[in-house]
């Protein structure tokens, strides 16, 4: 019976997802090759490498809700992936913020520049000390960003294994959604058309926590 139900369910808003999911990898991608021309432009060397390869894991990571959202089951799985997904992003864009600052403020001990600076260091203390003050407050204050970007993710997350109530769980998603509008606009239509597909299948939601329970 309940196999006969899910075989007659849209599948609007799981096919959705995944366009947005591969228009967030697309965009990437792209926004990674800016990045790389940015600061070859700027400081004549590569960013970090690997962009390319984390935007695909990224995707791959987000792409495996799809599976759960299509047939309409384990619909609870899907948080385990968008948690991966949000922390796999915290950690490359630390990486990259990172690498920025210490362009823009730090100071190479490596190689005959280093050198130099060394020599050079005694006479420079307090404009050293300024630089690496105000890299270390700006590095705090993009991570701060970064956690804000968690608040989406855990908001649905939230929904998908606690609220009972269809309202309850569309509320939640909205808030996730406008909140990820404001602090990371690439989650945004992943949060917004994952939450839709769950709430189509709201009723498969509950029966698969009820039976959890049982056992």
């Amino acid at each position: 019976m309940m196999q006969n139900q899910m075989n007659k369910r849209s599948a609007a808003f799981p096919v959705l997802y995944i366009a947005v999911v591969a228009l967030v990898v697309i965009v990437g991608i792209l926004y990674n090759d800016s990045i790389n021309a940015t600061v070859m432009e700027q400081y004549g060397e590569d960013a970090p490498a690997g962009g390319l390869i984390f935007e695909l894991l990224y995707g791959a990571i987000l792409m495996i809700p799809a599976y759960f959202l299509l047939q309409h089951k384990k619909l609870k799985w899907c948080v385990l992936f968008i948690l991966i997904g949000v922390v796999a992003s915290f950690i490359w864009e630390h990486n990259i913020i990172s690498f920025v600052l210490d362009k823009e403020f730090g100071h190479s001990d490596e190689g005959e520049l280093g050198e130099i600076l060394q020599d050079l260091l005694p006479y420079y203390q307090d404009e050293v000390r300024e630089d690496r003050t105000i890299g270390g407050v700006v590095l705090l204050l993009s991570n701060i960003l970064l956690i804000l970007t968690f608040i989406p993710s855990i908001v649905l997350s939230a929904a998908i294994l606690w609220a009972n109530d269809k309202k309850v769980f569309t509320a939640l998603t909205i808030v996730a959604t406008v909140v990820a509008a404001l602090v990371s606009l690439d989650q945004c239509p992943v949060i917004l058309f994952m939450g839709l597909a769950i709430r189509n299948d709201f009723d498969i939601l509950l029966q698969e926590r009820t039976e959890a329970k049982k056992k």
